[in-house]
């Protein structure tokens, strides 16, 4: 009896130290997995290329990267096509949505949103081809619950959330389904990769929120999620068993600090106990003192 062949899975953003990263060593852990690592430079997946899992460059924002990406892989694969996709890439732009750099904000979109969407649409004839494709985004619980100090990013991935909508209805007369990761606190470099280095974002100069500078920035930084964040490998394992342990791909995946308690509030509470948990999270009333007492020495209302 011929054994089955290995699944094929393509994940993007699988630079050291994030998500993608382990993502692809959880899916080639399991034996049954041929996994294709990607990210803009390759050079960062060494680690990974040293563990026999094949390393692939791939610039999501680039239409003639996905484009030879594609052809790649489907060399590779001798016409079988891609069995799944996981859109992983991404970044964050922090501080207040009516202060957010709009070029910043244009590239947050970019990449989470659009490139997500091209990326899609390049792979989705090898996906169609499998006979099983799966397009898995990783929206993060950010598409669901608003994000202070973090506007473009929760809006961002709520797109690329209503994304997952649309093609879930749309793709399922060609036989793909689509899986939405809701992911809470993980424990990786996101935050320090927003910015290129190890260094806390900050305010603008002159900023609206000016007297509370030292509070926001606290949180901006993302301390409070990284302090009860779950460890990337227990994350990823835990994701990649949700994704294959069933004979469908689940429509969404909660994995991660806080997204079981995410789920539970948006299915059985009102909207009001979300504002509340997000005041709470951002400290948002300590804000709110501190800046009122600014205004009250000051002479303002």
């Amino acid at each position: 009896m011929t054994p089955s062949p290995k699944r094929t899975v393509l994940i993007t953003g699988c630079s050291a130290g994030g998500i993608g990263d382990y993502l692809a060593q959880a899916f080639h852990a399991r034996g049954d997995c041929r996994v294709f690592a990607t990210a803009r430079n390759p050079s960062k997946m060494s680690h990974l290329a040293a563990l026999g899992i094949e390393t692939l460059a791939l610039d999501v924002t680039s239409a003639e990267s996905i484009a030879s990406c594609v052809g790649k892989v489907a060399a590779e694969t001798n016409g079988r096509g891609l069995d799944v996709l996981v859109n992983n890439a991404g970044n964050g732009s922090p501080g207040p949505l009516m202060e957010t750099d709009m070029e910043a904000a244009r590239h947050v979109m970019e990449l989470n949103f659009w490139a997500v969407l091209e990326t899609t649409r390049g792979f989705l004839p090898l996906l169609i081809k499998s006979g099983r494709g799966v397009i898995v985004n990783n929206t993060s619980a950010g598409s669901s619950i608003l994000l202070l100090w973090a506007g473009v990013y929760s809006l961002a991935k709520a797109a690329t959330a209503m994304m997952c909508e649309v093609l879930r209805l749309e793709l399922e007369p060609l036989g793909v389904q689509v899986v939405d990761i809701k992911t809470g606190g993980v424990k990786t470099n996101f935050h320090s990769n927003q910015l290129g280095d190890s260094r806390d974002p900050t305010l603008v100069p002159g900023s609206l929120y000016e007297t509370a500078r030292k509070e926001i920035e606290a949180h901006m930084g993302g301390k409070e999620l990284r302090e009860g964040a779950v460890e990337v490998d227990v994350y990823a394992t835990k994701v990649v068993a949700d994704l294959l342990g069933g004979k469908r791909a689940p429509r969404f995946v909660w994995q991660g600090a806080g997204s079981r308690l995410l789920w539970m509030s948006l299915t059985f509470f009102p909207s009001s106990v979300m504002d509340m948990l997000v005041r709470q999270v951002s400290k948002l009333d300590v804000i709110e003192k501190v800046m009122k007492d600014a205004r009250r020495v000051g002479g303002k209302p």
